[in-house]
């Protein structure tokens, strides 16, 4: 349950106080626990279910009108938190009962893989209907019968229990911090933006009527999101409304939401609008005077009351003096949430109602749309644009957004994150660049699939190695009753399985080596994904600098989906995509943008009539760019310790500063810079758990690393020999030298190496690497499928013509919808199964007769074929599942009468929408 929108209930009048008090009210009276945080945003890790306490309704009545005595404010927040009488029903799952017992909840997790619903936990209450029941149940039967005790509940083992609460725990730690980097990634992407208006907003300030006086026209900002989805949009405007709330010396910003000019609302007029407006101004202006808002009607509030509460907030500022020396108040900033969606007429008569009130109260207005300026002309009239002065901002496209998210988040070498393999990425580019076009749902999803990646992968519990230390983690899973069923994972994934010990002890040991030797190899992954991100980000920041972007494959949401794949690193990749389908072709586009940098620079220079520098130094200023970049880049993946220490960051460093004119690098410098991170050292020998378990992946990465090496070798010297324009080796040795490599060429060289050298066997193919990479996309797969009703009753009027595997849901309830009492009294249960096994061409019961498909005076048992070959018990099977789905779905509702099974159709298909929840 999400308490959250603390500032909506702050902008309707409800004290932060008052609203903690509510949630405490409402946990006490409904049985659902919570950690007592104090910052109102919801229960926390400790919460349960349970049912309403013995008159918790009535105290939570009592509490409400105490605590809210404005009926406005009480109706928001009767709709936003869930009614009396169902409790919390809704909260959870919007159509689901209300869970009772333990199968109860087993059922919604099963049925629903959410954090959320995860975390329940059913606590009946002493003297409540749970008791009761149990005592009901261990009464005697009849006289002198013993009591028979209550028969146990199936539930899960407490180790299990705490296994899973333990990854659950896991998996909030880690989509906390996902979240909580994307959003902060998303929104610096705007600060610009957001800085440009809340300049233009204090330039609108004016000092007295006068002024306001002078300039008729009503300022207004139009703020393009460039985001299509809701999600996204929501987002965007929350980022807004928060930078200009940091600003009170500039604005006050007065928040219309869709609702408060939607034109299901024509009739109230802007009646909606100006009580929104009232009510913030009077909260606004209590603030500033330090006292508290006080419960006034503004439901029939009039611009005279948005006058005076303005006066009162100017009376506040009165005695302050702004950084610039005036006396200016902020400026009253009426931002209008989502324009296109507003009623035409009542935007319209809000401009013609603030231009005619601009002496009285100077504002300016900030529309927020999600298509292009030019659609305001289809929302106002052209009378009423004549009394707007317009001035035009940009947020950054979802594109720029996705790209923060990825270089902030998926690609910053943070332990706290998950890697994506290649089936998984190519499903998020799908759900980004098809379905939705919003960051928002490309997070959303990401999120699914770390939840699912945590919640069904075991070896998922070993990335508290990266979050807590290895000794720490190891602790913690060593002291866990399910720390043997890890470790035999573990054995699978690092390939050594051993024999089998008698010994308790020796057993234990193993285990403990096992799990040791695991959490290095897990270590040894995440080394491996940040040496991948580096490439990545490199090979992204070269395009950035030389304008390479979506067109040539080199931004970063195209290099994650190019390079998680094996091909990438052949010389011709199977997969042939557009630009940067391989490291040669990444490294050929740089060397192509650097060579026509220089080419731009030298004709600019003769064009000028001056007497350019040298080849090598014509156009420094963008090779001195990307290495700048990419030193920056490799301190802030690998950090500055290790950073210092790495060798292709030493190149890239000593490259730097032959660009700034110091002594050039031999290429052979560059070539054993290289090399060195490219092999072992001579002294390093196998010393780690990780080597003595499995020497065959030893042998195989050496195999590996020596063929890196060897190419890199042949790369940084002689050239590659795919690159496109490669020049052939020498004959003999009497073949005249090559000429120097060029500062370009060493850079491209450079960054081929590197990509070579991580792309050539992916870290997403480790072993360890099932540990921190999302390689399942059975989730993604669930929350891309249309919502089941909706498929039901398109397969049942025949839009869609069926299919889609729900051909028994369809069969079910057409057989269901035929009876004329299907919707009165219902129909047996058990004749409606008889019907569904008829219906696929098995007979079952009656007197023997002619049987399509079957001879004559011989009838089908138990034990016969369907016309679908499905035998009677599969066609059962089948039945209970589609009946138990269409409950789910609210289509069949049960009854029971005299001990006999009813099944009542709720709606015809034909009577509802496919498109309503």
């Amino acid at each position: 349950m999400e308490w959250g929108d603390v500032e909506a209930a702050e902008r309707l009048g409800v004290p932060r106080d008052a609203l903690k008090q509510l949630v405490e009210v409402f946990h006490q009276c409904s049985g659902l626990r919570s950690d007592a945080r104090g910052d109102a945003d919801g229960p926390g890790d400790a919460s349960t279910f349970a049912r309403w306490v013995p008159g918790g309704v009535e105290r939570y009545k009592k509490a409400l009108m105490d605590l809210l005595p404005d009926a406005a404010t009480r109706k928001w927040f009767r709709d936003r938190f869930g009614t009396w009488g169902d409790g919390l029903r809704g909260l959870y799952v919007p159509d689901g009962p209300i869970p009772h017992s333990n199968d109860d909840i087993t059922e919604l997790q099963s049925c629903h893989p959410h954090p959320h619903v995860a975390q329940l936990r059913f606590v009946p209450p002493p003297d409540g209907p749970a008791a009761a029941g149990a005592a009901n149940r261990q009464r005697p039967r009849g006289r002198g019968a013993p009591a028979r005790p209550a028969a146990p509940r199936a539930s899960k083992t407490s180790a299990q229990a705490a296994w899973q609460e333990q990854r659950t725990r896991l998996y909030r730690r880690v989509s906390k911090s996902i979240k909580e980097r994307a959003q902060a990634a998303m929104a610096g992407s705007n600060e610009a933006s957001f800085r440009e208006l809340a300049q233009w907003l204090a330039d609108q300030r004016v000092a007295d009527a006068a002024a306001a006086r002078r300039s008729p026209t009503v300022p207004c900002a139009v703020v393009l999101t460039g985001a299509v989805g809701s999600a996204d949009h929501t987002e965007c405007f929350r980022a807004l409304v928060q930078s200009l709330r940091a600003r009170p010396d500039v604005c006050v910003p007065l928040h219309i939401g869709p609702h408060d000019l939607s034109p299901t609302r024509t009739a109230a007029g802007l009646q909606p609008a100006v009580s929104a407006i009232s009510l913030q101004l009077a909260t606004a202006a209590a603030a500033e005077a330090g006292s508290s808002a006080p419960f006034a009607d503004h439901e029939h509030a009039t611009f005279t009351s948005v006058v005076a509460a303005w006066r009162r907030l100017r009376a506040a500022h009165g005695a302050e003096t702004t950084p610039r020396g005036d006396q200016r108040p902020p400026c009253l900033a009426i931002v209008i949430e989502d324009v296109e969606g507003a009623s035409p007429g009542l935007v319209c008569d809000l401009v013609l109602a603030l231009a005619d009130h601009r002496a009285q109260l100077p504002c300016a207005l900030v529309m927020s749309m999600s298509t292009q300026a030019r659609g305001l002309a289809e929302v106002l009239s052209a009378r009423t644009l004549s009394l707007l002065s317009l001035a035009r901002f940009q947020l950054s496209p979802p594109l720029a957004r996705v790209e923060a998210l990825l270089r902030d988040v998926l690609l910053s070498g943070d332990p706290h994150t998950v890697h994506l393999g290649h089936a998984v990425a190519a499903k998020l580019n799908s759900v980004f660049m098809v379905s939705e076009f919003a960051p928002g749902a490309l997070l959303k999803a990401l999120d699914a699939a770390v939840w699912d990646h945590f919640q069904g992968n075991d070896l998922a519990r070993l990335a508290q190695v990266l979050l807590d230390g290895r000794d720490a983690a190891l602790a913690d899973i060593t002291s866990s009753p399910c720390s043997s069923v890890l470790a035999v994972h573990c054995e699978g994934m690092l390939g050594e399985v051993g024999e089998e010990l008698d010994d308790r002890a020796a057993s234990k040991e193993r285990e403990r080596g096992v799990l040791g030797a695991a959490a290095e190899a897990v270590e040894e992954a995440h080394a491996a994904f940040r040496m991948w991100a580096l490439a990545l980000r490199w090979a992204a920041d070269a395009g950035a600098v030389l304008g390479l972007g979506e067109k040539h494959g080199l931004t970063l949401r195209q290099l994650v989906l190019s390079a998680s794949h094996k091909s990438f690193a052949a010389a011709r990749p199977a997969h042939r995509a557009a630009g940067a389908d391989s490291a040669a072709a990444t490294a050929a586009l740089v060397l192509g943008g650097l060579r026509r940098a220089q080419e731009a620079g030298g004709s600019a220079l003769g064009s000028q009539g001056s007497q350019g520098p040298s080849q090598d130094s014509q156009g420094p200023e963008h090779v001195e760019r990307i290495l700048a970049a990419w030193s920056a880049t490799a301190e802030s993946v690998l950090g500055a310790d290790a950073a210092a220490d790495n060798a292709f960051v030493d190149c890239a460093r000593r490259l730097l500063g032959e660009a700034r004119g110091e002594p050039p690098v031999p290429a052979d410098a560059v070539t054993a810079a290289a090399l060195t991170q490219a092999a072992p050292s001579s002294g390093r020998g196998p010393a780690s758990p990780v080597l003595k378990f499995f020497s065959r992946g030893l042998s195989r990465g050496l195999k590996m690393v020596q063929s890196v090496s060897q190419l890199a070798h042949k790369s940084l010297t002689a050239g590659s020999p795919h690159a496109k324009g490669a020049s052939p080796r020498p004959a003999d040795a009497g073949s005249p030298a090559k000429p120097a490599l060029s500062l370009p060429e060493k850079v491209a060289r450079l960054l081929q190496v590197l990509l070579e050298h991580v792309c050539r066997e992916p870290p997403h193919a480790r072993g360890a690497a099932a540990a921190l990479c999302v390689r399942d996309t059975r989730m993604l797969d669930q929350i891309r499928t249309p919502d089941m009703r909706a498929r039901v009753f398109a397969a049942l009027r025949g839009d869609d013509g069926g299919g889609g595997g729900i051909e028994d849901l369809t069969t079910a309830y057409r057989l269901l919808a035929q009876h004329p009492a299907a919707r009165t009294t219902g129909v047996n249960t058990a004749r409606w199964l008889q019907e569904f096994c008829v219906a696929h061409g098995l007979r079952v019961g009656g007197s023997a007769g002619k049987v399509p498909g079957g001879r004559k005076g011989k009838k089908r048992g138990a034990g016969g074929m369907s016309t679908s070959g499905l035998t009677q018990e599969e066609l059962a099977a089948c039945f209970s599942r589609a009946e138990r789905t269409l409950q789910m779905l609210g289509v069949v509702r049960p009854v029971k009468r005299r001990h006999v099974e009813f099944s009542v159709a709720a709606a015809q298909p034909w009577d509802l929408n496919p498109t309503d929840e």
